[in-house]
């Protein structure tokens, strides 16, 4: 039961990463990704970029790989 956080900007995602438990950085695409834990439930946080098309792209291939139950835009 993944939940996915997708943000258009790194600084709204720097207070989350910090919370997770023990984040691994990746990429999906030229998209950074983060996956860990928050309270044992594993979420994965991702930075798109400015724009709607940047959004629906990413969005769309954490979908496909990850088939997250929630998926969260900021």
């Amino acid at each position: 039961m993944t939940v996915v956080v997708l943000s258009a900007l790194q600084t709204e995602l720097d207070l989350l990463i910090e919370t997770l438990d023990k984040p691994e950085r990746s990429n999906i695409a030229d998209w950074p990704v983060w996956v860990g834990t928050y309270r044992n439930s594993p979420i994965a946080l991702a930075r798109s970029g400015l724009g709607k098309v940047n959004a629906a792209a990413l969005s769309a291939l954490l979908w496909a790989r990850l088939r997250p139950s929630l998926m969260v835009f900021t």
